[in-house]
């Protein structure tokens, strides 16, 4: 009859772990082979899908723009004899707000023409303009350069001041008027920051008396420029 010897006890310590050991690695098979059928999966998904190049518009990554302009106005009233176009140049800053695309718009101009000649012109006007308004502008494209119309309007404040030749010398009239502008116009960005810009403006509800009499001062302007984003 046969006695079976005990085993030592480091063999029964082997005979123990045994099963931890498979089981531990039973379970690095599985990490494995799960991280191996995500490396694929994740292959095949950069191969379908290329790479999307986004385009980033001037707006909103700029908070503001400054333009620049010249332009000539044409007085819509009659009256005003030769003093009809005067040119005028001036500047507009726009400060985007969080209602995207809406802007604020502060802006000056100043016009200038005059009838007659030498240092005492016999008639000379001067306009000076300063506007308050919103504005909206819209980016369109996918590459420089890239076009962006806009539209804005709000009130503005018209003062102007004239020199008149009579009895042999020169009076001055001043005056002052609010009204309400509108303008529009397309932006085209040559650069992430620099754009060139063509711009109609129309000035409405704003009457001078400039020594002639009152005078309705509604003009219309046509303008070009250039700008900058900041």
């Amino acid at each position: 009859m046969k006695r079976w010897l005990p085993l030592p006890p480091v063999a029964r310590r082997r005979f123990r772990s045994r099963p931890h050991a498979l089981g531990c690695l039973g379970l690095a098979c599985l990490l494995l082979g799960t991280s191996c059928i995500t490396d694929a999966r994740r292959g095949l998904r950069d191969q379908e899908e290329p790479p999307v190049v986004e385009y980033h518009s001037p707006y909103p990554d700029n908070f503001a723009g400054f333009d620049y302009w010249v332009g000539t106005r044409e007085m819509n009233a009659s009256g005003w004899g030769n003093l009809d176009a005067p040119i005028a140049t001036g500047f507009l800053y726009r400060s985007y707000l969080d209602w995207e695309p809406l802007e604020l718009e502060v802006g000056a101009s100043f016009a200038y023409e005059r009838q007659g000649g030498g240092t005492a012109p016999l008639n000379r006007l001067r306009y000076y303009e300063f506007d308050l308004g919103l504005g909206w502008s819209p980016s369109f494209g996918q590459e420089y350069p890239v076009a962006e119309p806009y539209v804005g309007g709000g009130v503005t404040l018209l003062i102007g001041r004239s020199d008149i030749e009579q009895g042999g010398g020169i009076d001055t009239f001043d005056d002052a008027d609010l009204g309400g502008y509108v303008h529009g116009g397309m932006r085209v960005f040559l650069w992430e920051r620099q754009y060139l810009f063509v711009d109609w403006r129309w000035t409405f509800d704003t009457e001078l008396d400039l020594g002639i009499g009152p005078r309705d001062t509604t003009y219309s302007m046509i303008s070009f420029g250039l700008g900058a984003s900041f």
